[in-house]
């Protein structure tokens, strides 16, 4: 059985899309000797580490100024004719703005990570195109999975399709039983701190953070909050934090590799999601891998896969978010209760797990 998968997700640096595919195709390898992600130009680092007759591509460190839409358009065009010549049995795609024509599979498959689009459109552009591109991968493929039981329902529900056309299969988190320093690429905040990570979106609820940390006094007072990804501050975001009387040394920024933000979560005194909604939520799972305590809205997904190792508040609540935080940093016993409660419900979240499911999925449509 050859197994193919595109370009798509591999066009960013890092991104949990890429994390997923690249640990799936690696995993399924491992056991058929036979997947192969065709992405000729990428500059992803978790496919860079592969196995390179793994990958039909080319690594880029970086692409050149003002390169994007051209290498895009390329690794259309390379995509297509090089998995067209390889004859896969399955194509599995691994985002919706690529939907070619049939290369003679078997079966198609896309993954469905979250109903964001359908659901918050005031979050996004008016002309965004994800929603409909989205419809006609759907459309076009044999089987969708989907990565939790609340975006299989929001789908079925939103879109109408089939539940016979539809599998829910987990991703997975890779269990960190190595301690490490805190990096040395920036200087330790002089107070123990709160951490947050990733994209800082509409639906994420940064602002709801900022404004929750705002609220408490003793948690201004006792912590600093870390962000990690995302990007530097937006102008709106500054303004919002001078607004909430908070000091610029209150709220930190930085950008980190994997191995770095494993050692945020190691030494946080608390992860915070915040979030509207949450096809899956791979933050808060990586945080409970790294045996972080975890404190998280109670939307979508994130009770499906964190079950009863965090601490839950509503997201449309600062004075419950807050309070929340403050019911895990200011408890040694609640917060090593969860730590160890959520060590032991990442183990339940493998790739191996991942990776297996999916393949027998494979079989079935083959």
């Amino acid at each position: 059985m050859k197994i193919a998968y595109d370009f798509q997700a591999f066009s960013q640096r890092y991104g949990g899309v890429a994390l997923y595919f690249s640990k799936l195709a690696s995993h399924i390898n491992s056991a058929l000797d036979n997947a192969r992600i065709f992405a000729p130009f990428f500059q992803n680092r978790y496919v860079h580490s592969l196995p390179v007759e793994m990958v039909e591509g080319k690594f880029l460190p970086q692409y050149p100024y003002k390169s994007k839409r051209i290498i895009w358009k390329l690794n259309q065009l390379l995509s297509s004719s090089k998995i067209s010549a390889w004859h896969p049995d399955i194509y599995h795609q691994t985002y919706y703005q690529f939907n070619p024509p049939s290369f003679g599979e078997k079966a198609r498959i896309v993954t469905i990570y979250d109903m964001t689009h359908e659901l918050f459109p005031d979050f996004f552009l008016q002309n965004d195109p994800t929603p409909s591109l989205k419809r006609k991968a759907i459309e076009h493929a044999d089987h969708v999975i989907c990565i939790s039981e609340s975006t299989r329902n929001d789908l079925i529900r939103l879109v109408g399709i089939d539940e016979k056309k539809t599998s829910r299969i987990y991703l997975g988190v890779d269990l960190i039983t190595q301690k490490f320093e805190y990096p040395l690429i920036f200087n330790q905040p002089a107070k123990p701190y709160l951490l947050y990570v990733g994209t800082r979106m509409g639906y994420k609820n940064f602002l709801g953070l900022l404004k929750a940390y705002a609220l408490s006094e003793k948690l201004k007072k006792d912590f600093n909050l870390l962000i990690v990804g995302g990007g530097p501050l937006t102008k709106n975001e500054k303004q919002v934090i001078l607004n909430l009387n908070l000091l610029p040394e209150q709220v930190l920024t930085i950008e980190a590799d994997a191995t770095q933000i494993n050692a945020f979560y190691q030494h946080a005194s608390a992860f915070i999601y915040p979030s509207l909604y949450e096809g899956f939520g791979l933050p808060p799972l990586e945080a409970m891998a790294n045996g972080c305590p975890v404190v998280v809205s109670n939307a979508a997904s994130m009770p499906e896969v964190i079950g009863t190792a965090g601490e839950y508040f509503d997201p449309n609540s600062t004075e419950e978010m807050a309070l929340a935080i403050e019911q895990v940093v200011y408890s040694d016993t609640r917060s090593q209760e969860l730590r160890l409660l959520g060590y032991q419900q990442a183990k339940l979240f493998t790739w191996d797990r991942c990776a297996r499911e999916t393949l027998n999925l494979y079989k079935e449509l083959i």
